[in-house]
């Protein structure tokens, strides 16, 4: 699925620069959007192609919890940093 190129920028984003890293970002995204069609499509028809739902789970590595879940992972924000200089305009 991914380049080897793209391959080397999931192993190390920080060894590109930001023009590439965004390029291979945007490639990536529209990859998963295609994968997860992909997918959606041999769930709603695996008793067709006779292939259970788990098996399909099992073989990308899922479990069957993470199907249908609509909250999005992501890492955690940066720790947010208090600036003296902005103190009189909080309002606590």
């Amino acid at each position: 699925m991914l380049s080897k190129t793209e391959r080397d920028f999931v192993t190390d984003p920080h060894s590109f620069p930001k023009n590439k890293a965004k390029k291979f970002r945007y490639k990536i995204r529209n990859k998963l959007k295609t994968l997860k069609q992909e997918i959606d499509l041999l769930m709603e028809n695996c008793d067709d192609i006779r292939i259970s739902q788990q098996e399909v789970l099992d073989m990308i590595g899922l479990s069957d919890f993470l199907v249908g879940r609509k909250e999005i992972l992501r890492s955690p924000k940066k720790e947010t940093r208090r600036f003296e200089s902005l103190a009189k305009f909080e309002n606590w």
